[in-house]
């Protein structure tokens, strides 16, 4: 809650996740979308995806399906699955904009591509009634079969229903391209692993405590200065010459020990100024 406080977007979403199942507080879902919201406004995926799933349901805001798109749309395009996946739905069935089979399309293609199962038996079904797409009954096939062997048995019955339509050939190549296919591996942060995030975590940043700053404490002070206009170069956790340089010239600016290093006082100083 104290690196919530101080603007930090992984421990707002952590709080927001507490309040939203209950854990170590009274569950309460209007503070879990309090909290997910300003996560969601610095730009971080999940948040902006749990916030979206809020909206969609009604669950401790007021429901409303365009502000549900305009979030799943954001956490979608910054790798968000299951935000994909909704999304497209969504676009399906005209909730809270016009009915888009298409747009649709396109984004259970790139939830299918990530292994979600219900996004390629969707993809499925617009492939096979040209709905978005061109009528395809093979790449109908491709993803039932895929979803299939997922574990789908509705996949697998719709699958074999429609392999009795296929010529020899087009069901051979149906069945290569669902063998040769494989799932993209999403990307961890967008998806909830905030591992590499979880800062107030950290017990040894240097300074009062001793020791030295974990790479996530480093990172996120290269991600703050460059915000602030500082040359510290990518956020990738590692101390170089522009990072220490760039430390440096802010603990001069803010009147902090200029020890050249991430001190507690610097990222706290860092957070306060950057909100």
């Amino acid at each position: 809650m104290d690196a919530a406080t101080k603007g930090d977007a992984a421990a707002q979403y952590e709080v927001g996740l507490r309040y939203s199942n209950g854990e170590g507080v009274t569950q309460d879902m209007a503070e879990a979308a309090k909290w997910f919201e300003r996560a969601a406004k610095q730009g971080l995926t999940i948040a902006e995806y749990r916030l979206a799933a809020q909206y969609e349901k009604g669950r401790g805001v007021t429901q409303s399906d365009a502000k549900a798109r305009e979030w799943y749309e954001k956490a979608a395009k910054g790798g968000n699955v299951k935000a994909m996946h909704n999304l497209a739905v969504i676009h399906a069935e005209g909730r809270g904009t016009a009915q888009d089979f298409k747009t649709a399309a396109s984004w259970f293609t790139q939830a299918a591509n990530y292994g979600l199962g219900d996004s390629q038996y969707n993809l499925a079904i617009l492939n096979e009634r040209g709905l978005g797409v061109a009528k395809n009954p093979v790449e109908a096939y491709k993803w039932l079969d895929i979803a299939a062997k997922g574990g789908d048995k509705g996949a697998a019955a719709k699958r074999d229903a429609i392999a009795a339509e296929l010529s020899p050939e087009d069901l051979a190549r149906a069945k290569v391209a669902s063998g040769t296919w494989s799932a993209k591996k999403p990307e961890p942060l967008a998806n909830g692993d905030l591992s590499s995030l979880k800062t107030w975590e950290v017990s040894s940043l240097e300074g009062s405590a001793g020791g030295s700053a974990t790479r996530a404490a480093i990172a996120r002070a290269q991600d703050l200065l460059n915000r602030l206009g500082y040359d510290a170069g990518p956020p990738d956790g590692l101390m170089g010459p522009r990072t220490r340089d760039a430390i440096l010239e802010y603990q001069l600016s803010e009147g902090l020990e200029t020890t050249g290093t991430v001190t507690r006082e610097t990222l706290a100083a860092l957070e306060a100024t950057s909100h």
